[in-house]
């Protein structure tokens, strides 16, 4: 299984996200360090994650796939 990879990081506008095709994703959350979802989507679109319109801080993204596992990065936006 491929682990999901997320670059720039830190990025300012979108997060590209590889290792994981856009049909496998069932959902994309950005949680805070706290545990708060600041933003969630169904699906990837051409693998990126817009996140311009999210605070500067350290994130957790969770990348639920439909066979069920997730995949937890650590992501800085930075402006």
């Amino acid at each position: 299984e491929r682990h999901a990879s997320l670059y720039p990081n830190p990025t300012a506008e979108k997060i590209k996200v590889s290792g994981v095709a856009d049909a496998d994703v069932a959902k994309v959350s950005l949680l805070s360090l706290d545990g708060k979802v600041v933003y969630t989507t169904s699906k990837l679109v051409q693998g990126e994650i817009d996140v311009k319109n999210i605070a500067n801080g350290t994130y957790i993204v969770a990348i639920r796939l439909k066979n069920g596992t997730t995949r937890n990065s650590k992501i800085v936006i930075v402006k």
